[in-house]
């Protein structure tokens, strides 16, 4: 199956791609609950990046706040929408 919901919480749908693997997560409350999955998968809370477009500005913002809430630090960066600007260097 393209995608996968086991019982209750969010459709997990996996990505596969040369350098690894993980799944896209869709439901409500999945951005307040990322502080508490980031940890649960063995991440350390430091400094973090969020990067995002003016129309998906307000998303990130929440989940800024619900990883704040962690004890992760996020840096909320915002790009002009468009595959021209998914790069490191545009980031950087």
């Amino acid at each position: 199956r393209l995608a996968r919901q086991a019982g209750p919480g969010p459709l997990r749908i996996p990505v596969t791609h040369p350098a690894g693997s993980y799944d896209i997560l869709i439901g409500e409350g999945v951005l307040n609950e990322a502080g508490p999955a980031l940890l649960a998968a063995g991440l350390t809370v430091g400094a973090c990046a969020i990067v995002t477009q003016p129309a998906l500005a307000d998303h990130a913002r929440r989940l800024a706040g619900a990883l704040q809430g962690e004890g992760f630090r996020p840096a909320v960066i915002e790009m002009p929408a468009g595959e021209q600007y998914k790069t490191l260097t545009t980031v950087a």
